[in-house]
């Protein structure tokens, strides 16, 4: 089934919410779960690819965006809740709620959130020599990216700009480490593959995409 947006679907916020919160009280109460490992929909549209939408994996939690047409789950909620979760909000939530003021932004923070964790893991199996000196650039590079997403959501106009570009100069920064890392062997092939294919390219295209948006001074954020 595809995404039914305005109708009815979750949007990706309450979608992370429900992840958060693992279960719904039924099933928590029943024993019995009713909701499946899998992908669900969400009626947030890819701002960058509007023939996508934003859909969130009940399994672990991450985000992914596909084509409206393939089939995956779908959970429905009435308007009256959709409001009453927005103007409430829930424990699941409440760390990125405080920062994030717009569901736009949710899909490039947790990336680069789940970026941060896989390169921690990845560091701490450096030798001595290089885990306090690349591998501190790395994981200091992968920070900044993320703290820049917060500053960058909380600037207008032209101060937004500035900061979509320090961001998007820092990534490259970052992916300049990480290609030197997997050059002098401090990262596998396989790992490195995986940081292209999850992290990297889509990471690198969510942020073009911010920042031709705000060159456009559109004031709204991602």
């Amino acid at each position: 089934m595809g995404p039914k947006g305005p109708c009815g679907t979750e949007n990706l916020y309450p979608l992370i919410q429900i992840f958060g919160d693992l279960r719904f009280p039924a099933e928590r109460t029943s024993g019995k779960a009713i909701t499946a490992s899998d992908y669900y929909w969400s009626g947030t549209t890819n701002a960058n690819n509007t023939t996508n939408a934003w859909n969130v994996n009940f399994n672990n939690g991450n985000t992914n965006n596909n084509d409206k047409t393939n089939g995956k789950y779908a959970r429905c909620v009435r308007g009256r809740q959709l409001r009453a979760w927005k103007r409430n909000g829930k424990s699941g939530s409440a760390i990125i709620q405080k920062f994030m003021s717009h569901i736009e932004q949710l899909p490039l923070y947790l990336k680069l959130y789940q970026l941060v964790k896989f390169l921690y893991a990845a560091v701490e199996n450096f030798p001595k020599q290089y885990k306090y000196t690349l591998g501190s650039q790395i994981i200091n590079a992968a920070w900044r990216c993320l703290d820049l997403v917060l500053e960058a959501n909380s600037r207008s106009g032209r101060e937004k700009h500035e900061k979509i570009l320090e961001l998007s100069l820092t990534f490259d920064k970052l992916k300049i480490r990480l290609r030197l890392a997997q050059e002098i062997s401090l990262l596998s092939e396989g790992q490195f593959a995986h940081l292209q294919t999850y992290y990297c390219l889509e990471v690198g295209g969510m942020i073009g995409g911010w920042l031709k948006w705000a060159a456009n001074d559109n004031g709204r954020n991602f």
